[in-house]
């Protein structure tokens, strides 16, 4: 008679006794076999030598033939799987979260398992809802569930999946694109001229930038400018088009002033006075109409005016290769000492320094012997921080007095706001809603250590000089105060009024929006403002009335706002 199935031996690492006795239950009722006997016969040849041999110190002194099905089965799910504390299994379900490389159709099942020995009968739905929320991982994903005014199990696992799956979607085709773009430029690649020098770290290093391998959205010249063609998506050190340079050089040269005016070469640089059309790499360069220009100034060096780019960010002073040589003749020009500094860009490529030396600098009536670097090339003379520092310049030459003017502009039309005095919220009062039949409290002064006594007396002279306190000789309602350290050392004075009306205040029943609600109307934004008030509380005005709630009792007497 044919079978239906087969039952192995059992195995630990396979799963718990409970499941193998739950699968042997599914084979005997697919082969129609109810006889006691014949599943016990059944059990101890498919068990196993070691579980059989457990089986029989369990029964002892009886052989395990002897003993009835049912018991056997007992004898070893209280042996191998007793009963577990309900305690430790909801644990275990409250601690669960769902790990990096876990997706969430198993998580969830994870959830249903460690729910079987949890006992939590009615709310087992409502708990499994709450653990999808705290446990999934995902900070969007957990956004989400949380907007849901009304969010149940079956609801939270089906956003829950639907995100997971959208994102698996949406990597695939980001990857496809990926891949089209690449055969795109492998097909490229093969077409160029065999002028170009091609990659020498073909497959050991990234293509973009030169080191190492990464994915392209982790690449640091994914967003970068080459110094050598202009182009952006990588950086010079691979430069695919640095076999042309030679060639266009003779191309800019014959040009001249007219194509250093072209303003669709992004490396171009259009000085007042010379054709500088090439990039130290130090810095990255644009003259698209929307970029201001370079900052400019003219020094005397060594008795030749030179048009110099005003440069903060650099902390020594270049001059390019070719105006180094026109500039003066041969007997005329300074010599070179071999090159003590070493200059390195942003991308860490190497700059090659020609030499050094110290040169005669003046502006106006000031002069001054200052350290020169020439740099290979012809990029742009930089003036760096340690000739700002010597040489001082009067900003309103590289018009920069427009920004001055604008300043004072503001700060006279609205001089009232720039003053060192308070301001006072106009047209405006805050009146605090007390119930009128609250009893009114006085408490005494609390003692003040004396570490901070001297601090606090300052505040308090500050905040009467302000308008801001007023003694009082008697009063219904007095707190105590609280002293509160600041940052820059200053004190806060604070009224401790949760014993006193804040007992006996009404609460404010608008409602609060939620942050999902503030977000969704930033959404469209532009344009966004932090407005920073000085004592911003202490420029709202409290009505008459409401002054003596907010009476505070201090080792000065009574005092009130």
């Amino acid at each position: 008679m044919a079978t239906f199935g087969t039952i192995g031996e059992f195995r630990e690492d396979e799963g718990s006794w409970s499941e193998y006795i739950e699968r042997m239950g599914h084979y005997f009722d697919a082969n129609s076999i109810i006889d006691e006997g014949r599943k016990r016969s059944i059990l101890l040849s498919v068990c196993g030598a070691s579980t059989y041999k457990l089986m029989s110190s369990l029964a002892a002194p009886r052989k395990p033939g002897e003993v009835e099905f049912k018991e056997l089965v007992k004898l070893m799910t209280d042996h191998r799987d007793p009963k577990p504390s309900v305690i430790v299994q909801r644990f275990k379900f409250n601690s669960r979260s769902r790990r990096l490389d876990e997706s969430l159709s198993t998580f969830i099942a994870e959830l249903r398992r460690l729910a079987n020995e949890c006992k939590f009968d009615t709310i087992l739905v409502e708990m499994l809802r709450d653990r999808i929320v705290c446990g999934v991982a995902d900070d969007r994903i957990q956004r989400r569930l949380l907007a849901e005014p009304t969010l149940t199990f079956e609801k939270a696992k089906d956003i829950a999946l639907a995100m997971e799956l959208a994102d698996k979607n949406t990597a695939d085709l980001r990857d496809q694109n990926k891949g089209e773009m690449v055969n795109k430029i492998a097909h490229g690649v093969r077409h160029r001229k065999s002028s170009q020098r091609p990659n020498s770290k073909k497959h050991s290093s990234c293509g973009r930038c030169g080191k190492g391998q990464h994915q392209g959205e982790a690449c640091p010249a994914k967003d970068g400018e080459c110094f050598h063609c202009g182009k952006k998506g990588h950086f010079a050190v691979v430069c695919r088009a640095k076999g042309e340079r030679k060639d266009q050089r003779k191309v800019f040269h014959q040009q001249g002033k007219r194509t250093a005016s072209n303003k669709s070469r992004t490396l171009q640089i259009e000085t007042r006075e010379d054709d500088e059309s090439e990039s130290y790499g130090l810095y990255t360069h644009s003259t698209k109409a929307s970029k201001p220009p370079p900052i400019m100034t003219q020094l005397t060096v060594k008795g030749k005016p030179i048009n110099f780019q005003v440069d903060t960010g650099s902390a020594v002073t270049l001059i390019n290769e070719k105006k180094w040589l026109s500039q003066w003749s041969d007997k005329e020009r300074p010599k070179l000492s071999e090159p003590k500094t070493r200059l390195r860009t942003y991308t860490e490529h190497l700059v090659e320094i020609i030499g050094e030396c110290e040169v005669a600098v003046s502006k106006g009536n000031k002069e001054e012997r200052l350290p020169l670097i020439v740099a290979r090339g012809r990029g742009p003379n930089l003036m760096g921080r340690d000739w700002l520092h010597e040489i001082k310049l009067d900003w309103r030459e590289i018009n920069l007095v427009r920004v001055n003017d604008a300043v004072d502009r503001v700060f006279s039309d609205y001089a009232g706001l720039f003053t060192r005095e308070l301001g006072k919220l106009k047209g405006v009062e805050v009146d605090l809603d007390i119930d009128p039949d609250a009893s009114p409290k006085f408490l005494k002064a609390r003692p003040v250590p004396f570490s901070l006594r001297s601090r606090l007396d300052q505040e308090l002279d500050r905040l009467l000089a302000d308008d801001i306190f007023e003694p009082v000789q008697y009063s219904n309602w007095a707190a105590p105060v609280v002293p509160v350290v600041k940052g820059d050392g200053s004190i806060r004075i604070c009224g401790d009024y949760k014993t006193t009306i804040n007992t006996a205040a009404r609460s404010d029943t608008y409602p609060i929006p939620r942050v999902e609600e503030l977000f969704a109307r930033l959404a469209n934004g532009k344009k966004f403002t932090k407005l920073d008030l000085s004592h911003a509380y202490q420029q709202l005005v409290l009505s008459e009335k409401s002054r003596e709630f907010v009476t505070i009792n201090t080792h000065r007497g009574l005092f009130r706002y």
